[in-house]
């Protein structure tokens, strides 16, 4: 029997990327517009993307095991049936529930397009220069091609299915698949289009900058504040929004009827407005489960280094890691701070990262000495606004991270946030 047609087709690729794809996934399931299917091409993830796929009930999962952008892309088109192709990133979430209904509604508008590409919105975790790059590319204003270039982008993009399958991107291509089939097309006398109404957050931005200069970081001010009324109707950035697991380090504790005390002390601090939905606790020790005030706990043997025990949560309990965005560590021998723990959680949600840890920033001088006899040295006397300063992260206190981070064995890493205590 044939296949029944859908009026979209949704192409997401993604690596290990289950952290964003929690929020993605959700935000289409919510659309108003339901004609859809969802084609998910998968780049040998090793994160719980496939049981995620399988909770969100995707529709066709495609393995991609040699990528590059426009091969991966061609697998969906050609397993595609929709009428219309949407490309997304899995880092773009629809603004809201009626992302869907206006690529419709352009399309059916414009009958002489073959494809046109929404709008892209900042959040408040993009960097300087992203939201610069964002609000100057993405206007207010539609935009058709003429005879000329018009810029065109696959984070956030739909195509007419007849005109797509029969010109596929370039499967050789690298990065700036979307651009290149766009000055082809143009070539080809077809016209393409940028649609404002179909609108997308985007953590990353354009061209994905890291370093900011003084200028940027002052225009980002300006439009950090034009877009702060989207941002308070977003509700993935919000903390009530996600749903979180705790791991609790007890290794150092030898006594059962003190660990006990410590740990439903710690349940009894409102932290979040909601329950832990897993509670992991790194122990031992032979514990009365009757005498903790919940019943969500799992106690874990320890293993020869807190990393082994970090990937074995992980590896466990896979299945689980769809239901749960974040997980906060802290170690239970040294005294929580509880407004220093709400922070970290409210900042890594509102910047939407996918790890962040309390840290300090020591001015003093220092020396760091590397066992292969390397110093590194801040001996000077200058002001200390002009001094090197040494970070140092407490991650021990309070740590916050996507669950794949425990398969690498890792609290945090090159890419983690710090959230200062100074």
């Amino acid at each position: 029997m044939a296949e029944k047609s859908k009026e979209f087709s949704i192409i997401i690729r993604g690596k290990n990327e289950a952290h964003w794809l929690k929020i993605l996934l959700k935000s289409i399931k919510s659309q108003n517009f339901t004609d859809y299917e969802i084609i998910f091409c998968d780049n040998n993830s090793s994160d719980e993307t496939r049981h995620l796929l399988k909770k969100y009930k995707v529709n066709k999962i495609l393995n991609i095991d040699s990528y590059t952008p426009g091969e991966s892309l061609n697998k969906g088109v050609v397993a595609s049936s929709g009428k219309y192709i949407i490309i997304l990133s899995s880092h773009c979430i629809p603004v809201n529930n009626s992302w869907l209904i206006e690529y419709k509604k352009f399309f059916e508008k414009h009958k002489e397009i073959v494809a046109c590409y929404g709008k892209q919105l900042p959040l408040p975790g993009t960097s300087t220069k992203d939201i610069l790059d964002l609000n100057i590319i993405f206007k207010d204003q539609p935009i058709f091609s003429k005879d000329s270039d018009i810029y065109f982008n696959n984070a956030n993009a739909c195509y007419r299915s007849n005109y797509l399958k029969m010109n596929l991107f370039n499967p050789k291509l690298t990065n700036i698949e979307d651009r290149i089939w766009a000055i082809k097309s143009i070539k080809n006398k077809k016209k393409l289009a940028y649609t404002a109404s179909s609108e997308v957050y985007h953590i990353h931005g354009i061209h994905q900058h890291n370093d900011n200069s003084l200028r940027s970081e002052k225009t980002s001010e300006i439009l950090r504040k034009f877009y702060d009324y989207k941002w308070k109707k977003c509700d993935f950035i919000k903390k009530d929004y996600h749903n979180f697991g705790l791991i609790i380090n007890a290794r150092r504790e030898k006594n059962p009827r003190i660990l006990i005390k410590k740990i439903n002390n710690f349940l009894k601090k409102k932290l979040l407005d909601k329950h832990f939905n897993k509670i992991f606790i790194l122990s031992s020790l032979k514990i009365d489960k009757k005498k903790l005030i919940k019943n969500n706990i799992k106690f874990v043997k320890l293993n020869d280094t807190l990393g082994d025990d970090l990937k074995k949560i992980y590896i466990q309990n896979i299945k689980s890691w769809t239901n749960i965005n974040y997980v906060l560590y802290f170690n239970i021998s040294f005294n929580l701070n509880l407004m220093q723990v709400k922070k970290l959680i409210k900042y890594s949600c509102e910047n939407t990262v996918e790890s962040a840890t309390l840290a300090e920033k020591y001015y003093g001088n220092f020396e760091v000495i590397y066992k292969n006899g390397s110093v590194i040295k801040s001996l000077s006397l200058e002001d200390r606004a002009d001094k090197p300063w040494l970070k140092i992260m407490h991650w021990m206190r309070g740590s916050i991270l996507i669950p794949y981070m425990l398969k690498s064995r890792q609290l945090v890493n090159e890419k983690t946030n710090s959230v200062y205590l100074n």
